[in-house]
Parts: structure tokens; sequence; C-alpha cells
């Protein structure tokens, strides 16, 4: 479209944008926009140039945003361009939109808040994600207020991912709903967890924003652009504890090495890594008992013989861990006494302290519950450490004699 026809309709648009603004008590919605009959019209006739334009036509329709679908047509484009050229000026607004319309990928960045820790400093993941501590790195729309304001959930620090999308258009007659879109601050939650249990982070919000150059920003619906829950995340001890930089230090070394790790073994891990984090969360100790006997057995018991899953993952976590025969004994015990205490909570849906055997009874049960959190948690750094799953045969019985020699 040649741009002495479009400029002047940005600026109409954008003119009446302003007028309409100064004239409400606060940031008009686009319904509120469309009722002003001068927005209106300035609205109708860029809409009906950009419609001529079939780089645009080509592109209408649900585009992917992360894990949304957000809608995107003329209409929109030209609330874009109107809000835009307040901003940047219609000549810069209009080369954006072309930019967008040529693009194959534009950026975007996620914010995730997390509760259950915090910290005083800025860690860096990876170039494109940082963990930011001041509250004043958390979009204001990720603050809880009122009833959301929860100190079980309250936001301590948020996760800040710079992500690339591959421009998608949604299919017709695909199915509505969210897309599949992982995080790799998923992965670093999940390496947090493994730094000083029983703290663990989770997610309480999500905010997802295309860069500002591309014309899909501030038209997702609500929740999308808001607060957002997630029910599976939200279980909480309420404990907010704090990472020192040993702890984020260790916490950056295992992401490192877990993002090395071949795909398939970092699939494998990720099951009993998350299953930590929900055992330390978990108010109820029947189902930490479960979570980290979960935890254990994806671990270590991958191809083995089902029978007496109690006993093999003692005797694994005890040569996977133990450096010293006492070692070696403490670990074979407490393994032994989770893997226990996880029967016993499948069976009966409850557990107490009568349930712990030797020689942790008379123990308190929440003491013998997060000293299994910290074996789960040594047992998967070993083997991000390791960049594989042990031979257990080899780590149980020794190294393997040379077969005799044939005559």
């Amino acid at each position: 479209m040649e741009d002495s026809r479009l400029l002047p309709l940005v600026e109409r648009a954008a003119a009446a944008r302003r007028d309409a603004v100064a004239a409400a008590a606060s940031e008009p919605s686009r319904v509120e926009f469309m009722k002003r009959p001068d927005y209106q019209e300035a609205h109708s006739a860029l809409t009906s140039a950009l419609r001529d334009d079939g780089r645009l036509a080509g592109r209408e329709g649900d585009v992917a945003l992360h894990s949304m679908w957000v809608r995107f047509d003329a209409s929109s484009a030209t609330h874009w361009l109107a809000n835009r050229a307040l901003t940047v000026g219609a000549e810069q607004a209009a080369a954006e939109l072309t930019r967008f319309l040529e693009a194959a990928t534009f950026p975007y960045i996620v914010w995730v808040a997390l509760s259950g820790v915090f910290t005083d400093h800025d860690v860096q993941f990876a170039p494109n994600l940082w963990l930011r501590y001041a509250r004043d790195d958390l979009p204001e729309v990720l603050r809880p207020t009122g009833l959301l304001r929860s100190l079980l959930h309250l936001p301590t620090a948020v996760l800040v991912e710079q992500r690339d999308q591959r421009y998608e258009r949604k299919p017709e007659g695909a199915e509505r709903g969210f897309r599949s879109a992982p995080l790799e601050s998923d992965d670093v939650i999940n390496c947090l967890s493994l730094v000083r249990i029983p703290a663990v982070p989770f997610i309480v919000g999500l905010l997802c924003e295309p860069a500002d150059w591309v014309p899909l920003q501030g038209y997702l619906h609500f929740p999308l652009q808001g607060y957002l829950h997630f029910p599976r995340s939200l279980e909480s001890t309420g404990h907010q504890t704090r990472l020192w930089r040993e702890h984020t230090e260790r916490a950056q070394e295992l992401y490192h090495r877990f993002r090395d790790l071949p795909d398939g073994f970092r699939k494998r891990l990720r099951l009993p890594m998350w299953r930590l984090n929900a055992a330390m969360r978990r108010r109820h100790d029947a189902d930490k008992a479960i979570d980290l006997g979960i935890a254990l057995e994806a671990l270590l018991l991958r191809g083995s013989d089902p029978t007496d899953k109690r006993y093999q993952v003692a005797v694994r976590c005890a040569f996977l861990l133990g450096r010293s025969p006492a070692a070696k004994h403490r670990a074979f015990q407490l393994a032994g006494v989770i893997y226990h205490l996880r029967n016993r909570a499948v069976h009966r849906g409850e557990i107490d302290s009568g349930d712990l055997t030797a020689p942790f009874k008379g123990s308190e049960l929440e003491a013998v519950l997060q000293d299994g959190g910290r074996l789960v948690a040594e047992a998967a750094s070993r083997f991000i450490e390791a960049r594989d799953e042990p031979d257990w045969d080899a780590l149980v019985l020794g190294p393997r004699p040379e077969d005799p020699a044939e005559p």
C-alpha cells in the first residue's frame, strides 16, 4: 500500500483516538472508542484501506502467541496503528505493520511470577532468561490486589524469558483451546527446586506480551493479559525462603548441565524433578510421601524388575549417593522408609509418625519427609552431573571382570 494514501488515514485515526482519550476519565475500551463518530469514521476508512493489502488479508485470522491464539485482522490492525502512531508517529507505525506482515518470526516476552523463594540479586540462566528479584521488574498486572493478595501466593520473584514466535495461523476448523508451548523457565524452576530443600518455587502468574512493534499487543482477552492462576501448581506451605548466592549459583550450574543433556534424558528427568517440587509444597503428609515415592521410582527403577521396588530403590540410592559405609546405610534406610510411607499413603490415604520404621521411629514425620526430599534432590543432581543413568550392575557389584580369553 502506498504511504501517500495510508499515512493520512493513520494520522486521522490517531488524532481521533487522542481526542477520545482526552475526553474520557480513563482509557476507553475498544467498544467505547467505536461509539465516537469521529473515531468510527476514521477507523472505517483506515480498515477499508488495509483490506486492499493482500499481505494483510493473507495473515488475517488467529495468530499463535506462545500458548494462545490471538485474533489479527484489518480492524484490530487499525486500532493498533491509531494507538502506536501516538507514540512513534504514523510513518514508523505503518513501517512496523509492514515489518510484521513480512516477518517469519517476531519476538515476545514471558514474565513468570514466582512464589515460595526469593533472593536479593538478579540471576542470568541464559542470554534470554533472567531471574529478577526487584518488585519493579514485575508487571503491574502480575501484582495481586484485594482478594487475590494472599501470603501463600504473593509473588516474590519473576522469571523473564525472551522468545521468538514463528508466525503461525490457526488452521480453519481447528479446535479451540491453548497450544502446547513449554518454557525454558520450567526447567529453571525444576533446577531451583534442587538447591535448598524444602524451599521450592512455584508459578502464581504469567504474562505474555509481544514486542512493541508487533500489532498484537493490547488485544488479548481477559484473563490472558492479567493475573493468572495455575490450580495444579498453587498448593503451598506458605513459606518464603531466601536463596543465597551459593544456591542460585548451584541452580545456574545445574541448569546449564541440564540443557546440555540429550533430549530424551532431559524429558525423563523432568517428571521426578517436578514431582519433587510438588512434594515439597504439599500440605498433607500422605500426598508428600506419594510424590516422593513417584520421584524415586522414576529416577531409580527404569527398566528394572517390578518386584520388591522398595528394596531396589533403597539399594540403588545407597550405592548412588553413599560415599562411605555410614552414608550408604543412611541412604538405604531413608529411601526405604520414604517408599514404605508412599505405599502406606497409597493404600490407606493417610500416614502418621507411627508408620515410620527403624531407625526413624520417634522422629518427626515432617522432618523425615524433608530429608527424603533432599535425598531425591541429590539423586536428581547426580543424574544431571553424570549426563546419563548409571550402570546399576557395575555400580552395585563393581566393574565387570574381563571375559576369559578363548583357547
